[in-house]
């Protein structure tokens, strides 16, 4: 394994606490939302804000974590993809979750428009 695995495979080990708590990391990074039935949501943002490494302006997807009700915030500035996730692993994780609904709403709205 290389030292990036390594490191990566540690910061998944430290998101979980013996007592069940989650990682001050994970929580910096996310957003709770219990009314979200999908592991991927488009949404459109009141007004800006920044979440872990993620600055939106407008247009984001909640993209859903390893735990119950907490979300990554991807987002796309410029053509270039961002998530809130300091672990790389995670945020190419999720920007991959993130480009693949995308790409599914826009085949949708391909086939409706034939």
């Amino acid at each position: 394994m290389s030292i990036r695995g390594m490191i990566s495979a540690r910061q998944r080990d430290n998101s979980y606490r013996p007592d069940g708590r989650i990682a001050q990391s994970v929580l910096d990074a996310t957003i709770v939302d219990e009314t979200i039935t999908q592991s991927v949501q488009r949404c459109i943002a009141q007004q800006p804000f920044i979440k872990g490494r993620a600055v939106v302006t407008r247009h984001f997807y909640l993209v859903a974590s390893k735990f119950t009700f907490r979300y990554y915030v991807v987002v796309v500035h410029q053509g270039k993809w961002g998530c809130s996730s300091k672990d790389e692993r995670v945020a190419a994780q999720c920007i991959a979750r993130a480009k693949a609904y995308r790409q599914e709403l826009l085949a949708r709205r391909m086939a409706i428009a034939v």
